[in-house]
């Protein structure tokens, strides 16, 4: 078996024995394997932890500034690698545990029709935004990296007006090219409403 802790709060999560472990994949991580036999008590699995650092901000709605609850906050390393995400409370407040000394980025998720933002105040409406792109947050061992904020912005309306044939009860394709207004509008938005005529023969 393969054994590490979770939860630690302010300590830096790890693999037995010794590894450090934010979100690792236990298999492939280089922690090294718990032997236990039917019956036995494998005894002496200890964890040492270490303090880390952490990254925390609020979460608002850039319009009025009111917290927002509920929207996660993803943290990627410097290679871009997701570390995990952690959510809002009622006060916007969001708290990452312990982290390795290092270089993160921090990008939120949500689904309460806000735009979704890297850190600092770069949009990003797509989910497939490279993280590595907004403003890096260096975290030092025993240091909290406090007010890494982000202000979310409402998706804007946005109506499509479709004269292409459309079959009521059938399915919708919308296809335009990948740098038509069209498509550079709907990724600004984030989302749309999709309008259909169909013209009397």
């Amino acid at each position: 078996y393969y054994v590490r802790t979770t939860g630690g709060g302010a300590f830096i999560n790890q693999l037995y024995n010794g590894v450090a472990c934010q979100n690792c994949n236990v298999t492939t991580s280089g922690g090294t394997l718990v032997a236990v036999a039917a019956g036995a008590t494998t005894s002496n699995i200890n964890f040492s932890l270490t303090t880390g650092g952490r990254i925390s901000g609020t979460i608002t709605n850039a319009a009025g500034g009111a917290p927002i609850q509920n929207v996660s906050a993803q943290i990627f390393n410097a290679s871009g690698v997701g570390l995990g995400q952690f959510n809002s409370n009622a006060s916007g407040v969001y708290t990452t545990p312990g982290l390795p000394a290092g270089t993160y980025y921090v990008r939120t998720q949500n689904s309460l029709n806000f735009v979704n933002q890297l850190h600092s105040g770069i949009e990003c409406p797509l989910n497939g935004c490279v993280p590595t792109l907004g403003a890096p947050v260096t975290v030092p061992l025993g240091v909290t990296a406090a007010n890494t904020n982000l202000a979310l912005s409402g998706r804007g309306p946005l109506s499509v007006r479709v004269w292409n044939g459309y079959e009521p009860g059938g399915d919708v394709v919308f296809m335009t090219g990948t740098k038509a207004p069209k498509t550079v509008a709907l990724r600004e938005a984030g989302r749309a409403t999709l309008v259909a005529q169909r013209e009397a023969l």
